[in-house]
């Protein structure tokens, strides 16, 4: 039997940033420093394998089903579902894996204050968002993933090149370069000016990515990219549903949006 889940909906904005915080990193077991990974996408794995543990449905989709139907992350980078049973964040595939970790921690703050939403905020975005419950979100989730006192300490130890500092910066907190760049910004230790050359910096230079991956004639298989995207907590409970007969192999892939053959293939 599904309990209700008590962190969904646990906060306020009548909280203090902190409160909020610190009721996520105790519930997904995160401490502000983790481990160095070998690439800034595996803090966004780790970080949604934290929410999965925790009752969190976490997807990766993109589209209606098929490339034809891409839906641009100009229209969504995240949503949250709070729901007490099975709480969701869908994070739009299609964005730039730099954003996700920062998206996926502005829709787990969502659902800790029980709020269902679609977000777009770019992590490129050099103005400051004053709409109150987006800018609650996006100072939790700045203070999750790099809290404010560390950084301040690092900073108060900066030397080199500020590109380079933020370079160093980054395997500290394991997160991107554009997430530390608006952190500092946030946070008032560098100015509009010096965020806009480093912001310049940072889309040249995914733009070129961008280009360098859409040339690459091959990539990774697509039932394993799927599976990626679906994630393991939200294929397991299709498979369980399925296995004790409480819907129907057509069920489960009409609820992902694909046909009975893939939804085989995807799940091996």
């Amino acid at each position: 039997m599904v309990t209700a889940l008590d962190f969904v909906g646990s906060c306020s904005m009548q909280n203090c940033i902190t409160a909020t915080v610190e009721a996520i990193r105790k519930t997904l077991d995160i401490t502000p420093i983790r481990k160095q990974y070998s690439h800034n996408h595996d803090a966004f794995i780790n970080l949604r394998a934290k929410a999965h543990v925790a009752g969190i449905y976490v997807v990766l989709m993109g589209d209606l089903g098929s490339h034809h139907s891409m839906v641009s992350p100009d229209e969504f980078r995240g949503i949250a579902i709070a729901d007490k049973l099975t709480p969701l964040v869908v994070i739009n595939s299609h964005d730039v894996k730099v954003a996700m970790p920062f998206t996926l921690a502005h829709e787990i703050a969502h659902i800790f204050l029980g709020n269902n939403c679609i977000s777009n905020q770019f992590i490129f975005t050099t103005h400051k968002i004053h709409k109150s419950i987006d800018y609650f979100c996006n100072t939790v989730a700045t203070e999750l993933l790099v809290p404010e006192q560390v950084l301040r300490n690092v900073w108060n130890n900066q030397h080199g090149e500020l590109v380079d500092f933020i370079k160093r910066l980054t395997r500290n907190f394991n997160v991107s370069e554009e997430v530390i760049a608006r952190r500092l910004y946030d946070i008032n230790l560098i100015d509009i000016t010096e965020y806009r050359e480093l912001i310049a910096i940072y889309q040249a230079r995914w733009m070129r990515l961008k280009k360098k991956n859409k040339d690459a004639n091959s990539g990774p298989d697509a039932n394993a990219l799927a599976r990626h995207n679906i994630g393991e907590k939200t294929l397991g409970a299709l498979l369980r549903a399925t296995d004790n007969g409480v819907i129907t192999i057509q069920d489960a892939a009409r609820a992902l949006n694909i046909s009975v053959g893939r939804f085989e293939r995807i799940v091996g």
